[in-house]
């Protein structure tokens, strides 16, 4: 994979991030920046433009379907989900003020494994990137794998955000 730093920018193969990361006890705590794109599809409750959805898997769902550029808004909010992203889109939480208010938790269940590293180990990741072609952008949301329901020494590798590769 293909990892090089652009001021605050970090860019995996195809998949753009404006990113900060604290490491919890509990998981990795990821905040993400803001985008100025509009928008397809939302969720949540805001005045975000676009038509709302009660999750973010759903917005997605709908985004995918919709010609380019795809943009879901995230309300401010907490949201217990795993998501996976099939086509190039922005994924935009809704600032509130100078902080991150959209923030993505594991579901009450646990992460669940949703894909397999490049040497096929499984992978449990909250935001899950299997997007082959295009650009994936994710920007102004927290992703915070705090009651991941994963013991210690798993074989499932815990992911905020997982990109696969598609030069495989």
């Amino acid at each position: 994979m293909n990892v090089s730093v652009r001021r605050q920018g970090l860019r995996l193969s195809g998949l753009t991030m404006r990113i900060t990361i604290w490491v919890l006890a509990a998981g990795v705590f990821l905040a993400v920046a803001p985008a100025s794109a509009t928008s397809n599809t939302a969720v949540g409750l805001c005045s975000a433009a676009g038509t709302h959805y009660l999750t973010i898997q759903a917005a997605v769902n709908a985004a995918e379907s919709l010609p380019a550029p795809r943009v879901v808004r995230v309300c401010e909010g907490t949201y217990s989900e795993q998501v996976m992203i099939t086509a190039p889109l922005t994924l935009e939480g809704v600032a509130n003020g100078p902080l991150d208010a959209t923030v993505l938790v594991p579901p009450s269940g646990g992460l669940v494994q949703n894909g397999t590293d490049i040497f096929g180990n499984p992978v449990a990741a909250q935001i899950f990137v299997a997007s082959s072609t295009g650009t994936v952008t994710i920007e102004h949301l927290t992703v915070d794998g705090t009651g991941n329901d994963m013991a210690g020494c798993v074989a499932t590798t815990l992911e905020g955000i997982f990109r696969t590769h598609p030069e495989r």
